[in-house]
């Protein structure tokens, strides 16, 4: 349990890698140039990798491996390994992070939706997108029917 405690914290560790979109000063937090700074350094070291795979070096770099497997396992098209996940902390992790937006837990359904037009922007991604989805809706099912809990009632 502290393992998945520990991932749900530190999943979007280095998750600025991934914005296509940099304008740290549009933030909602307030931020001085100290931290505009040190993401820029970040942004520029892990180049080209997703925020899963530069999470997944740093970790492993301070000798936490499995923290580092952990949240190297809830990259979105991670679903679609023949075996994507080796146990239920990498599904409850993969799932949980797409039911929560901000801090909301919102409907499958939804959460999909508005990832769907921020980052599906070309025809590529959304038939990666449309393959992915009946996954995912196929992990909820199992995750809830091992919880006893219907996926409508976690809200």
């Amino acid at each position: 349990m502290e393992l998945l405690l520990a991932g749900a914290w530190l999943h979007d560790l280095v998750r600025i890698c991934d914005f296509t979109v940099w304008h740290p000063e549009n933030f909602p937090d307030k931020h001085d140039l100290q931290h505009h700074e040190k993401w820029e350094q970040i942004r520029s070291k892990y180049s080209g990798k997703s925020h899963e795979e530069a999470a997944y070096e740093i970790l492993s770099e301070m000798g936490e491996r499995d923290l580092a497997h952990l949240i190297k396992s809830h990259k979105f098209a991670n679903i679609l390994n023949a075996h994507p996940f080796k146990n239920w902390e990498e599904k409850i992790l993969y799932y949980a992070d797409k039911r929560v937006e901000n801090d909301k837990i919102v409907y499958l359904q939804k959460r999909l939706e508005g990832g769907a037009k921020r980052n599906a922007d070309t025809e590529e991604k959304k038939a990666l997108t449309a393959k992915i989805w009946p996954k995912i809706f196929e992990l909820e099912k199992e995750v809830c029917e091992k919880a006893g809990v219907e996926p409508g009632n976690i809200v």
